[in-house]
């Protein structure tokens, strides 16, 4: 015990703080009135105690997502060989200079984009958001890490008019992001890479394409149309009793 008090009768250096903050001996609340107190490197200790707590948290964060989605995969249902599908993923046992792309279509709730997931696995999988047409983002995109790219609701018309070049996969980068002073580009490397694109719209897009992108899509992908769920089912299951979508116009 010490009658002496800080900051008044003695400097305390921020750096104490920090190693009492390591020690847990305060908590980052108690460190930032600590650091205020101090008056001697506010701003560099406190944007970095500031940067440990969203760091900390996105940590939290991050862990709750994997048990939650843990917890979700434990309760799930294997899924069907579709043969179609498992036809399409032989093009990649070979190196090519381009790819088809598999382009799953069908009502919500079929299990589409999990079904598409679960192909290579969820570790492997990297799924983008494209609905209504958004530019799909690839900048976390890992070609070491990801061998499967899920374009989840991405347009026909997205594809045809932007995206050839990177729905193909091709052993060459594609430029992503390009504008005319080309601020927010970057570049992916998609090769070998499978490409699966899940939508609800296909035929309702499909007919206003001119002939020629027609005629590409069907050179360049492979199209299966989810008349029913794409997981395996028991008996009697409540599924069995829900109607199925129409079938594909022709």
């Amino acid at each position: 015990m010490t009658s002496w008090h800080k900051y008044k009768d003695f400097q305390v250096n921020p750096r104490w703080i920090g190693c009492w903050l390591q020690a847990d001996k305060l908590t980052t609340a108690e460190a930032e009135r600590e650091l205020l107190n101090c008056k001697w490197g506010v701003v560099g200790f406190l944007r970095d105690l500031r940067q440990l707590q969203q760091e900390h948290e996105k940590l939290i964060v991050r862990e709750l997502q994997k048990a939650y989605a843990k917890e979700v995969a434990s309760r799930d249902k294997p899924f069907r060989k579709v043969e179609e599908v498992e036809k399409w993923r032989k093009q990649y046992a070979v190196k090519e200079r381009r790819y088809k792309m598999l382009i799953l279509d069908g009502d919500s709730m079929y299990g589409k984009t999990s079904f598409a997931v679960a192909l290579w696995g969820e570790e492997s999988t990297f799924v983008v958001d494209c609905t209504g047409g958004k530019e799909p983002d690839l900048r976390d995109y890992r070609p070491l890490v990801h061998k499967c790219v899920v374009m989840d609701e991405m347009s026909l018309s997205a594809i045809t008019t932007q995206h050839k070049k990177l729905m193909q996969a091709p052993h060459v980068p594609v430029t992503m992001g390009a504008t005319k002073s080309q601020m927010y580009a970057y570049h992916v490397f998609l090769a070998g890479t499978a490409i699966i694109v899940t939508t609800n719209k296909y035929d309702a897009e499909f007919r206003y394409l001119d002939e020629d992108d027609k005629k590409w899509l069907y050179q360049n992908s492979v199209y299966y149309w989810v008349d029913d769920y794409l997981y395996e089912r028991d008996a009697g299951s409540p599924e069995d009793s829900d109607p199925l979508p129409p079938g594909r116009w022709v």
